[in-house]
């Protein structure tokens, strides 16, 4: 069983410039390795999610391995999701998005975390070009959820914590190849 692990922001995800200790996608940079709590997470993958032809967000995979799999949403690895957004988006997108992702696979209803959901998006808001997110995924405490530095809450459930995760890294997830990217595909 993995211990639970926090951190106090500023943690290091987020770079200025490229380097040997980054990389970058669409203009964000994120470091290769964070240390949280005395350990050692390793950059996976960095995707940039796209609308259409809209730039949403650029994000990054983090794993105690540095290694992911298409199965990886499931495990009970130690996950860190870390996000910059690029563009305004508003609370009720993010909402209707993140419901339709979970509600497209189909081990998952969303109706079945509604509690879990109802106490995350009572936290969300409006994000604008430049805000950050990271989300600490741990089994078996849940999702851990951070916004420009801040920790907003956490939410508990293996099944949930696998359900959220599945909105980025499972096959239903919000698209192939941005997911194929987070998980070290070239």
């Amino acid at each position: 069983m993995n211990a639970p692990f926090a951190f106090a922001f500023p943690a290091t995800f987020f770079v200025e410039a490229a380097g040997e200790t980054s990389r970058c996608d669409d203009e964000v940079c994120f470091a290769k390795t964070v240390q949280i709590e005395g350990n050692e997470f390793k950059l996976v993958g960095t995707a940039t999610y796209h609308f259409i032809f809209l730039d949403c967000y650029a994000a990054a995979l983090y794993t105690r391995s540095g290694h992911a799999s298409l199965e990886s949403y499931r495990d009970t690895s130690q996950k860190i999701l870390a996000v910059q957004y690029l563009r305004t988006i508003s609370k009720d997108r993010i909402i209707d998005s993140s419901n339709e992702t979970i509600d497209s696979h189909p081990d998952y209803d969303a109706a079945n975390f509604s509690s879990e959901l109802n106490q995350l998006y009572s936290l969300f808001h409006d994000v604008k070009d430049g805000d950050r997110a990271v989300l600490l995924f741990n089994f078996p405490s849940g999702v851990t959820l951070y916004f420009n530095s801040q920790r907003l809450g956490q939410f508990e459930g293996p099944e949930f914590t696998s359900a959220y995760a599945g909105v980025w890294l499972s096959p239903y997830s919000v698209g192939r190849r941005f997911t194929r990217s987070l998980l070290g595909a070239q």
